[in-house]
């Protein structure tokens, strides 16, 4: 590997702002999974399908994810096209399959403008009540992202008291103004 590739971040010196990390932030707040990442994207050394073919440790260079492209890290972060589109909506439970409907029809054409562009488009339209209930189309969008069912239950799980602690939290601040205040709001009868 040449050093113009490794060294390829010292030409953005001109219109970008350089990253002033801190030691501290490095060892404290970064897990050590994202700091080796930070690196190796930087040094353009991340096991991505070019550099396992370079590496002799992979034998296909193609983007796993859009099947048409060099699969490089460029490629993946920023170029790929193919969109993964994921609107989240919290209605009342009842109204679960009524907003699903809106959702995918809001997105309809913009859809099918990606996909007249040459874009592998999916859209996932996905619900979690705002009681805590998770619609089956969160099911089944994690189960397409190919996460295990443990996972799967334990994102669930999270997402569902998420949704309920944020309307545990609506709920207890319902008679306060929404002005920065906080005043109470005066019914009229």
């Amino acid at each position: 590997m040449g050093l113009e590739m490794q060294n390829e971040w010292l030409d953005i010196g001109d219109f970008c702002i350089p990253s002033a990390l801190k030691w501290r932030t490095l060892i404290y707040d970064w897990s050590p999974a994202l700091l080796k990442f930070y690196l190796n994207a930087l040094q353009m050394t991340l096991p991505d399908q070019r550099n396992l073919v370079r590496w002799a440790k992979g034998t296909e260079k193609t983007c796993y994810i859009c099947e048409k492209a060099v699969g490089t890290a460029k490629h993946l972060l920023v170029g790929c096209k193919r969109v993964v589109m994921i609107e989240l909506t919290v209605p009342w439970e009842t109204n679960i399959p009524k907003d699903h409907t809106i959702k995918v029809n809001k997105y309809y054409e913009l859809t099918n403008k990606l996909t007249r562009n040459r874009f592998v488009m999916d859209l996932y339209a996905v619900e979690v009540g705002a009681r805590g209930i998770t619609a089956k189309s969160f099911y089944n969008l994690l189960k397409d992202l190919g996460l295990s069912r443990t996972h799967i239950n334990k994102f669930l799980e999270r997402t569902s008291k998420a949704a309920l602690v944020g309307s545990f939290q609506i709920w207890l601040g319902r008679e306060r103004s929404l002005d920065s205040g906080g005043e109470r709001i005066r019914r009229v009868r």
